[in-house]
């Protein structure tokens, strides 16, 4: 669905039944934010539940030569991203990055693995050549390769369920260059299913109601007359 059909949804909703007026399209898309998030998180904790494609949204990532020392042997390079990623959604107790790969190189998934393996990956003879990545703490995406791919790794796809949809305005691909030149409100495909809107939609609609059906305290005692 489109961003703003989902917007127009809400108020429509919302007009049956209160002032919507002086609800910010900003507060709207908040609130379903939070509400889809909570919804994809459940859907996809269950075992075994396949992720739906068209939740998944593809960050373009630009790289930088990192002079950290994360590598055991010398023919190993250091990459990280230029800026922290945006965050996921939770799937048991992990992020919802599902996939890395290279624009240029290869269209062959990196090995994703978690920051304490990535420390002590690449030591072995088979697995040299092999690219490794994990985001640490501070919300980075660090690479180890080969000091022969370093050259030719200098942006890379980066597929993940984002907390808020909306961040990945500053990870579009513009051709040659990651901008946010690219991103477009008016065409943007909200990630969302439409039964997985369906019952946002009812959660959000409520949210407002009942937020704006609360009787104003004049006296401002917190007190019932």
């Amino acid at each position: 669905m489109l961003y703003n059909e989902i917007i127009y949804s809400i108020r429509e909703q919302l007009r049956q039944t209160i002032d919507d007026s002086n609800i910010d399209d900003r507060e709207i898309i908040f609130n379903i934010n939070i509400q889809r998030s909570l919804f994809y998180r459940n859907q996809y904790n269950q075992r075994n539940r396949i992720i739906d494609e068209d939740i998944k949204q593809n960050l373009y990532v630009k790289l930088q030569e990192s002079s950290e020392d994360l590598c055991s042997t010398t023919d190993c390079t250091i990459i990280r991203s230029v800026n922290p990623l945006p965050k996921s959604i939770e799937l048991h107790h992990k992020n919802a990055i599902l996939g890395v790969s290279s624009t240029n190189i290869s269209s062959k998934q990196f090995s994703l693995v978690n920051w304490t393996n990535f420390i002590y990956s690449g030591n072995s003879r088979y697995s040299k050549n092999e690219v490794f990545v994990s985001v640490n703490t501070d919300g980075y995406l660090y690479l180890k390769v080969s000091n022969k791919l370093a050259k030719f790794i200098n942006t890379v796809i980066v597929q993940m369920i984002l907390e808020n949809p909306l961040d990945i305005k500053t990870f579009v691909n513009c051709g040659d260059t990651v901008s946010t030149d690219c991103f477009d409100l008016e065409t943007f495909e909200y990630p969302i299913k439409q039964y997985a809107f369906a019952y946002i939609k009812e959660q959000v609609v409520n949210t407002f109601i009942n937020k704006l059906s609360i009787p104003e305290d004049k006296q401002n005692d917190g007190e019932s007359q």
